[in-house]
């Protein structure tokens, strides 16, 4: 009996070690758990308040209106730049969109720029972003004007008959953002 106590006794430790075992990882499981949620939950929020900043970026097109009906190749000027009137720098782009309507009133008509449309855009200061916007190179700082996109228009000198006495409109659109 001496051997069958003795191997009950044995089994009666590792038995027990297992059982410590099971309860030491539980509670470590337990803790981790608790530990991971608490964290969760810990959370700290800080307001600023701002002042008042005036954010204004106008755009400037001067047009000189033909004494007479544009004929190809014919430049007239247009300058087209943009104004920082705001309290803040700004990044500014600018979208040019020509639009030709044939004699009829009614019918538009191929008006690309650099195709049927022909700017003198100023390359070291705007870029095409090929998005139909121009980008200025630099940040717009407060009370400052851009350089001209450009400054001159042309119809390209072989456009053909389809555009005798037809109507060249030419929108300007300006779009700035705060440089953070």
């Amino acid at each position: 009996m001496a051997a069958s106590s003795r191997k009950n006794m044995l089994l009666s430790r590792k038995k027990i070690i297992i059982i410590l075992g099971i309860i030491a990882t539980l509670l470590l499981l337990a803790s981790r758990g608790t530990f991971s949620w608490l964290k969760a939950l810990d959370k700290k929020t800080n307001d600023f308040k701002t002042g008042q900043y005036g954010f204004s970026v106008n755009l400037k097109d001067v047009f000189q209106t033909p004494a007479s009906p544009m004929k190809p190749g014919d430049q007239v000027m247009k300058i087209v730049n943009v104004k920082n009137e705001g309290d803040i720098s700004a990044i500014v782009r600018v979208m040019v969109f020509p639009v030709i309507i044939a004699a009829d009133g009614k019918t538009p008509l191929p008006a690309k720029l650099g195709e049927e449309i022909l700017v003198d855009i100023n390359t070291n200061y705007w870029t095409d972003g090929g998005d139909g916007y121009y980008y200025y190179n630099k940040i717009l700082e407060s009370g400052k004007q851009s350089e001209n996109l450009f400054n001159v228009v042309a119809l390209n000198p072989t456009l053909g008959e389809k555009y005798k006495n037809a109507t060249l409109f030419i929108d300007i659109k300006s779009e700035a953002w705060h440089n953070n």
